[in-house]
């Protein structure tokens, strides 16, 4: 009864407020300006001020317990997906930071100061790193938080799960909050962010890399264990095209890109790889090679190897306007969106990457368990009848005594999320570098974004050959 008290008191206080607001208005228009009537009006609006600012204060405290009862949870499907969304928020956001932040960043002097010597009136390349870092660092940090917040969390009984699956609102103020505060951190901890998101990148790059060789197996896997001659033939018709696109790219590169001898080098040796790699699949003694895997891995290097040389300044590129045409640079970042998006969706429940929660039964599982449980909720929200719960509280019951793992790692997704965010981040600004020319309508361009793609393009060719010979080295494991 209190609570419907309070509830119909609200409106009429705020009826009230209105109407003193209009005739404080209607007074000034009138041109009331006596001196008694001003000092009243004062004291009047201070005290209508008061009230109006405890109203408020009440309103949002109310809109928050509101949210936080359960008006914004989801299931952890959704939850990926809202962290997406927040994800691709933060990225768009970065891109036009770097190219629109300069006068911002001039503002700050406590980011000016770190400066090294570089006048921010003049360099916008400067001012548009730190804008990226900032916002990078922000997003990052968010994410570690609520890897920290998750960890070791193994059943949807854990009281963390709900860390994960609610309270939108106030992860949304959180995330907001952190991206305006990073703003004021000097321009020293911008730096060491930098050398942290280097190796954070690397690491994205790594799982990245087992994302792939995962995906390719499982492929594989699938089309033939369905024991179908169509399924053989598609199979073989997908290895086809791979390796069309590889020699199509490996000829592009050579006709576009060979006025440089390093890129003669880095094309000749893609080549080579490719050969090695499928040979090695094909070898009678590889119990793990197979022509679909070997392709998909063909493709993706040769294809590191093709927008490597694309990344490259004006002495070598052969194609000196694709980095900057608006086609290519929205290809490259929604390729690049998707690729980060990908992995970090894949990075939870991959079996190569994590034992846990690794099935798509159990998330199935997880999603009716959890829907049932946002029902009752809802029930207990809008006042629905005891009797209904009563009645279905025996067919909880069992359920409840059972254990319910959780879908996949929650740590290691958000954690996925934060090194995807420093990988953006290097994008955006030439992996830090100054002298990377990352202008306006360009990323990704600069000698350290090559040397990251073809070191990129060699750690994947080993990777995959170590797959086909470890286990010949230890047959004892399972690879």
């Amino acid at each position: 009864r209190t609570r419907v008290a309070r509830g119909r008191r609200a409106p009429l206080f705020f009826f009230y407020l209105l109407r003193r607001i209009a005739s404080f208005g209607a007074a000034l228009k009138a041109g009331r300006y006596e001196e008694g009537w001003v000092h009243g009006g004062e004291t009047a609006m201070f005290a209508l001020g008061t009230c109006a600012a405890s109203a408020a204060a009440s309103a949002a405290s109310y809109c928050a317990c509101a949210s936080m009862r359960g008006c914004l949870s989801v299931g952890s499907k959704a939850a990926r997906a809202m962290y997406v969304t927040l994800f691709v928020v933060s990225m768009g956001s970065s891109w036009v930071l770097r190219d629109y932040a300069q006068p911002l960043v001039r503002k700050l002097p406590w980011a000016v100061r770190h400066g090294e010597g570089v006048d921010p009136s003049e360099d916008s390349a400067w001012c548009g790193t730190q804008a990226v870092m900032r916002l990078s660092a922000a997003t990052s940090f968010f994410f570690v938080l609520l890897a920290l917040a998750t960890a070791n969390v193994k059943t949807i009984k854990d009281t963390r799960n709900a860390i994960h699956t609610k309270g939108w609102g106030l992860k949304v103020f959180l995330w907001l909050a952190m991206s305006v505060g990073a703003f004021w951190l000097p321009g020293s901890a911008i730096k060491a962010y930098g050398e942290l998101a280097r190796v954070g990148s690397a690491v994205f790059l790594l799982v990245q890399v087992l994302i792939l060789l995962d995906f390719a197996y499982e492929w594989n896997e699938s089309w033939v264990a369905k024991d179908d001659e169509r399924w053989f033939a598609a199979l073989f018709a997908v290895c086809i095209a791979c390796y069309l696109g590889v020699v199509s790219l490996a000829g592009v590169s050579f006709a576009f890109f060979s006025h440089c001898s390093i890129n003669v080098f880095f094309t000749s040796l893609s080549c080579l790889l490719v050969l090695v790699l499928t040979a090695a699949s094909l070898h009678p003694k590889s119990h793990n090679g197979s022509l679909l895997p070997a392709a998909v891995v063909s493709i993706y290097a040769m294809y590191l190897n093709f927008t490597a040389m694309t990344s490259e300044t004006d002495e070598c590129n052969g194609m000196p306007g694709a980095s900057t045409s608006q086609g290519v640079l929205g290809g490259g970042l929604a390729l690049t969106l998707v690729s980060i998006v990908y992995s970090a969706f894949r990075a939870g429940s991959s079996q190569v990457l994590s034992t846990e929660g690794s099935s798509d039964l159990a998330v199935e599982e997880y999603e009716r368990l959890q829907d049932r449980e946002d029902d009752a909720q809802r029930r207990r929200l809008t006042g629905a009848d005891s009797d209904d719960e009563e009645g279905a509280a025996p067919e909880r019951e069992d359920d409840d005594d059972l254990p319910r793992p959780v879908p996949y790692n929650y740590s290691f997704f958000h954690l996925i999320f934060a090194c995807g965010s420093m990988y953006s981040a290097m994008l955006m600004t030439g992996w830090g570098d100054l002298s990377a020319h990352q202008q306006i309508d360009t990323i990704n361009v600069g000698w350290p974004s090559v040397w990251v793609k073809i070191i990129c393009e060699w750690c994947t060719v080993a990777i995959y050959l170590w797959t086909l010979v470890a286990p010949h080295v230890m047959p004892g494991r399972e690879f």
